[in-house]
């Protein structure tokens, strides 16, 4: 077998049967919300880095606060990623909405 070549705007016209290409949608964000969407990929990917494995990992920033969900296995687990997030400069307040799988004592 190898590479068969063909002409590519003749034949049958199946994609889009000349239709208008979908525009993109574009949705305006203020420079907070810029600011925030960036700082909040920035924390998860310090969690991430830290080899910290938390199911369902979203971490909301608003100011210097920044809002942990998710699930990860012990307390122990929990409490790294607590510090790792509250370690970062600019971030004042951990407020933790982790949830450990396995219940120990804090």
């Amino acid at each position: 077998m190898g590479i068969f070549d063909f002409v590519k705007d003749a034949g049958e016209k199946l994609f889009g049967k000349d239709e208008p290409a979908p525009q993109p949608q574009v949705r305006q964000v203020s420079p907070q919300e810029l600011e925030a969407m960036k700082r909040r990929k920035l924390l998860e990917k310090v969690v991430a880095d830290f080899g910290l494995e938390v199911e369902g990992l979203e971490i909301q920033v608003t100011g210097d606060t920044a809002v942990v969900h998710g699930k990860v296995d012990t307390q122990a687990e929990r409490e790294k990623v607590i510090l790792a997030v509250g370690n970062i400069r600019g971030i004042a307040h951990v407020d933790d909405k982790l949830e450990a799988v396995k219940k120990e004592p804090e």
